[in-house]
């Protein structure tokens, strides 16, 4: 088959857990035989947009590079000169069945693209993008939302171009409520990757979530079981990795330590960047005074160099899988997450969980691992709840819906002729 995953960005200019999966499945696809290529969007903008084709190891990359001076902003929904790109794109690479992992950066109405050519399209829904235009329901007050969407409080919390007034953002939410809607009803399946993502999408969007289907990702990396420091000893060495964002809350980890009778017993250490400069200093600020070792870019290999005792990922996101939470089990390492998203039903007697965005709570289950090398030793041989399928076997799934849905088309385009 010939198969086109659409993406908001790609690495190397992104490398975030749907960006680094789109990469992984795309190269898994091509390795069973499949011509599998790349559309995606970017941050860099030129005087005339354009389609850019880059030959990344083999796969090949399409982005869309547009005019816009903000491409992060969250309107537009409708993007012209991209779907005028897009679609002659289209036209011209006639992929057999197209798999969209998000919209950002491109146009809202991908799906509605590809079914106008008559090409199969899967979503998959990572995020809660669908549901928000900031993306991760984390309101402007850092206050997480969880209104239906007809309800949210949108029109006073979405960011705003200058001099856009109440009337103009209220014209472009119903506008891009109507595009989401579209593309959910015309996708021929709605993919979700665990069961608190599907729960909590049906929650906000009603019957349109009635459609979803969980597929669990592969693991997208293979870790090998580091060697880890004896239970007891100290201090307690503390992992997180990822993006260095206040979504993904390392300031928390960093709060709960200032929190414990001793600090000096835990010993944190943060691998990646900050994702603006402002954040970087306020986690560099609550570094004083503790043991803190800032690793910055990192390579997946580097965790397995690291004796860590435990894992903390306390992010303020609804996390709809976790492919950190994955790599942190295939290290051996417990872990300890907040008690919101999918995480908090994957770490099964692995790990503790924490009151989200409570640094106080938070700093009372690190306590209760550094005071009693008992507790660790339990959650070393606890199991989590949840099993990965290895990446291979999730691209087999993969690879049969993507001919489910070819499948489907063929068995119906001759029906459609004979009416005609």
């Amino acid at each position: 088959m010939k198969i086109l995953q659409v993406v908001h960005g790609f690495p190397p200019e992104f490398i975030g857990g749907t960006e680094l999966y789109c990469e992984a499945i795309g190269r898994g696809l091509a390795s069973r035989g499949h011509t599998c290529f790349i559309l995606a969007g970017t941050q860099e903008s030129r005087s005339a947009p354009e389609l850019v084709t880059v030959d990344r190891d083999g796969l090949m990359v399409t982005r869309f590079v547009g005019t816009r001076l903000r491409p992060n902003h969250w309107s537009p929904s409708l993007w012209p000169e991209a779907e005028r790109l897009i679609l002659r794109y289209l036209k011209a690479m006639r992929p057999d069945v197209i798999h969209v992992q998000h919209w950002p950066r491109l146009t809202s109405n991908l799906v509605a693209l590809s079914k106008s050519l008559g090409i199969p399209t899967i979503i998959t829904l990572h995020d809660l993008w669908a549901t928000c235009p900031r993306g991760n329901r984390l309101r402007s007050d850092r206050v997480f939302c969880t209104d239906p969407v007809p309800t949210a409080p949108c029109l006073t919390c979405v960011p705003r171009m200058e001099g856009e007034k109440d009337e103009d953002v209220a014209r472009e939410m119903g506008f891009r409520q109507g595009l989401i809607a579209d593309e959910l009803r015309l996708a021929d399946r709605v993919l979700v990757p665990s069961s608190a993502q599907k729960a909590f999408l049906a929650q906000l969007l009603g019957d349109q979530g009635k459609r979803m289907q969980v597929l669990p990702p592969g693991r997208i990396r293979s870790l090998n079981c580091a060697s880890s420091p004896a239970a007891s000893a100290r201090p307690l060495r503390v992992g997180y990795w990822g993006s260095l964002a206040w979504w993904k809350g390392p300031h928390l980890l960093l709060e709960a330590l200032h929190h414990l009778p001793d600090p000096s017993m835990v010993e944190a250490h943060l691998f990646g960047l900050p994702s603006e400069p402002e954040y970087g200093r306020q986690l560099e600020a609550l570094a004083e005074g503790l043991s803190v070792v800032f690793h910055g870019k990192f390579r997946p290999s580097d965790l397995q160099r690291q004796a860590l005792h435990l894992a903390v990922f306390p992010s303020l996101c609804y996390e709809s899988y976790s492919f950190a939470l994955d790599e942190a089990f295939q290290l051996g390492l417990p872990v300890i997450v907040p008690d919101r998203g999918a995480p908090t039903t994957r770490v099964g007697s692995a790990g503790l969980t924490f009151k989200v965005g409570d640094e106080v709570d938070l700093a009372s289950k690190i306590r209760s691992v550094v005071e009693d090398p008992v507790v660790l030793e339990r959650l070393r041989r606890g199991q989590s709840a949840t099993t990965p399928p290895s990446l291979m076997i999730h691209v087999g799934q993969l690879e049969g819906i993507y001919s489910e849905v070819v499948a489907a088309l063929e068995v119906f385009a001759p029906a459609v002729e004979m009416v005609g």
